[in-house]
């Protein structure tokens, strides 16, 4: 993954793309810190993705929507190197065995469901459409 993004940072300083050739930097930036750190790649390239998720909802709650193009367009860049995304049907498919195979009863389970389904899914599910859909099922028991 490093010598990929390597590579597509390369093309990019040749091809005069400042915007990737500095977004690309930067997950490099973070890939060297999470290896120093004794964590994955993949680890650094999810996290980079998720803050500018956060930084995106954050200026869109302000109403800056330049800032939003922008980060968008960074965000763009980042998904090309992040793992696919799971549907909702997956996540709920992944939800209902996290139940099953946990045993998970009630609501008073859901910090062990969470884990569970992140555990097994990974930077693959959004923790945020995983919490929804784990209180839906567990509201009701």
């Amino acid at each position: 993954m490093k010598d990929q993004i390597a590579e597509a940072m390369k093309a990019a300083m040749k091809a005069g793309d400042k915007v990737r050739t500095s977004v690309l930097r930067m997950i490099l930036s973070d890939i060297k810190n999470a290896e120093l750190a004794g964590h994955e790649a993949m680890d650094a390239v999810v996290a980079f993705g998720r803050r500018i998720e956060k930084s995106i909802e954050e200026y869109r709650r302000l109403g800056k929507d330049d800032e939003v193009a922008k980060l968008e367009a960074e965000h763009a860049i980042a998904a090309e190197f992040l793992p696919a995304r799971l549907s909702d049907a997956e996540l709920e498919k992944a939800v209902d065995q996290a139940i099953a195979d946990e045993n998970l009863a009630s609501m008073k389970d859901f910090g062990r469901g969470m884990k569970a389904v992140m555990g097994a899914l990974g930077a693959q599910a959004d923790g945020k459409r995983v919490q929804a859909i784990l209180k839906q099922k567990l509201v009701g028991r």
